[in-house]
């Protein structure tokens, strides 16, 4: 698929009812709708939005819903990767960092739309179940949550549509989503809630997950450009993918290990306001409080990984580092003085070309000993704010008996 739709003739339409993010006329109006709906798809606000929702409600759907959204993340990434062109990063990454420097990824299908389908109405199917309408008690409010559910997802669809991605994409992930919905999760939606009861990660639902997250990893496909090199967008998408999986598999280890103390054993009570006014504070006090422990968790860990970082790669460059090179040149030495009486000026052409060689694979070897501290210092952002989200947040509302 195309890489983008906007500016151009192809997107005419939303100009037409007043939406195209660069028309005239309706300008304030559609660059506030084109703000709120592209956050309210974003990484951004499932980050903000979903611990708050497990950090509330606090039980195992809850989190069985942020599970879910980083497999359909993963999921999302795999298929962009595999079908990413060189056209489809609008900011290609440096040849240096490669997939660290920030871009935008245009590929099928939109992650976006994926979660746009699939989020929502799993919240609802938890609420309602799978009761037909005209048997419900008030099958009108029903009908106007599934109608908000699709102005959600209709949003989310137009914002990705103007911000570049082209209608196959954004159909293509609105699709995945629902049917990653429908045909994986709710068929085993009791055997997957189970696992996040189970008390312990030894189990079937546990090895699911860590069988699907290796095979993601190891058999991710990996398109070449013409020069024979990983097409930038792909590996944006790789990286994306492997650090939204393993947040996950330590978000559910974090979550089996949550058990909330009993009300009424021990003394244990916590705080029930009463009144709208009161649930609001409350609610607002708990998002400030958890995403605030939260990341000050993940940089107080971060920190300390990038000390240990910075000690190893100190130590590579100033003892492993010159013993390889040194290494290096004394047999590059002994090899020329073995050759006896030759042509001086040929060896000596041959030794500048070797040392050359070796200078460049060194600094080679010096990029990606860089490029692997980064990942260190990821994956321990990563498993911090996974584990402190699912268990040690909750911990410290029950402390506060919140």
């Amino acid at each position: 698929p195309a890489r983008g739709v906007l500016p151009g003739r192809d997107a005419s339409w939303l100009r037409r009812v007043g939406l195209h993010p660069e028309a005239h006329g309706r300008r304030g109006a559609a660059r506030l709708f084109y703000c709120v709906a592209t956050y309210l798809g974003s990484r951004s606000f499932h980050a903000t939005a979903l611990p708050a929702l497990v950090w509330t409600l606090d039980c195992a759907f809850t989190r069985l819903v942020t599970v879910f959204y980083c497999v359909t993340t993963g999921v999302g990434c795999l298929f962009k990767g595999a079908l990413a062109t060189g056209a489809s990063s609008e900011k290609p990454a440096s040849s240096s960092l490669g997939s660290l420097m920030p871009h935008r990824v245009h590929a099928w299908p939109s992650v976006a739309g994926i979660n746009a389908s699939a989020l929502p109405f799993l919240i609802l199917r938890w609420r309602y179940g799978s009761t037909w309408i005209w048997d419900m008690a008030t099958p009108w409010v029903v009908a106007g949550d599934y109608a908000l559910a699709f102005l959600y997802m209709s949003a989310i669809s137009l914002a990705r549509m103007g911000n570049g991605d082209s209608p196959a994409n954004v159909q293509g992930g609105v699709v995945v989503g629902a049917l990653m919905l429908r045909l994986v999760l709710l068929p085993n939606i009791d055997w997957a809630v189970a696992g996040l009861e189970a008390g312990t990660v030894r189990t079937a639902q546990g090895g699911a997950l860590v069988a699907g997250v290796l095979a993601c990893i190891l058999l991710f496909p990996m398109p070449l450009d013409g020069k024979g090199e990983i097409v930038h967008a792909a590996a944006t998408c790789y990286r994306r993918m492997w650090r939204t999986l393993f947040y996950m598999l330590f978000f559910a280890a974090g979550s089996v290990w949550r058990r909330a103390p009993e009300e009424g054993v021990g003394g244990f009570e916590r705080y029930k306001p009463e009144g709208l006014g009161a649930r609001a504070v409350l609610f607002a006090t708990k998002v400030g409080l958890g995403h605030a422990v939260a990341g000050f968790s993940v940089w107080a860990i971060s920190y300390v990984a990038q000390l240990f970082v910075e000690c190893c790669l100190r130590l590579y460059v100033k003892y492993v580092k010159p013993s390889l090179v040194g290494g290096r040149r004394r047999r590059r030495r002994r090899r020329g003085a073995g050759n006896g009486d030759g042509d001086e000026t040929e060896d000596k052409n041959a030794d500048d070309d070797a040392e050359g060689e070796e200078e460049a694979a060194e600094a080679y070897g010096t990029v990606h000993m860089r490029l692997a501290a980064i990942t260190v210092v990821e994956l321990a952002q990563d498993i911090t704010g996974a584990l402190v989200t699912a268990h040690g947040v909750p911990r410290v509302f029950d402390a506060l008996r919140l």
